[in-house]
């Protein structure tokens, strides 16, 4: 839904599977679900990214903060947030003087983050 608008706005693609998950005894204590939100844009021209150095410290923040990760495990500094490269890709142009909400990058990026947020806390089809 695009909230600006109140209007119905497509994703290309949102794949839904869900897991068991087990205490350390092997019985089971629920699922975890996962939602892939996929979005494809025609770039006709060259893109340029900026990179900067990774805020870890809010990066494993967001990790501990959202999910089943805690603060000095191993298993938190292997999450694909914290254990990837030291730099993250912060700006985007796909072509000089076009307004971001023009940008095909950002458009797909708002177009999933959209779709994430009219799905969260609906149960997986």
């Amino acid at each position: 839904m695009d909230q600006t608008q109140a209007k119905a706005r497509e994703i290309d693609l949102v794949a839904e599977k869900t897991w068991p998950s087990f205490d350390s005894f092997g019985h089971p204590v629920g699922n975890v679900a996962v939602r892939l939100f996929v979005e494809c844009k025609y770039v006709p021209s060259y893109a340029v990214f900026w990179f900067a150095d990774k805020d870890t410290k809010a990066a494993k923040e967001l990790v501990c903060s959202s999910g089943p990760f805690r603060d000095n495990n191993m298993y938190t500094d292997k999450h694909h947030y914290l254990s990837q490269s030291p730099r993250v890709a912060k700006l985007f142009t796909s072509s000089p003087g076009k307004a971001a909400e023009n940008e095909p990058f950002y458009k797909a990026l708002n177009q999933v983050l959209n779709g994430m947020v009219s799905l969260r806390g609906r149960a997986i089809s």
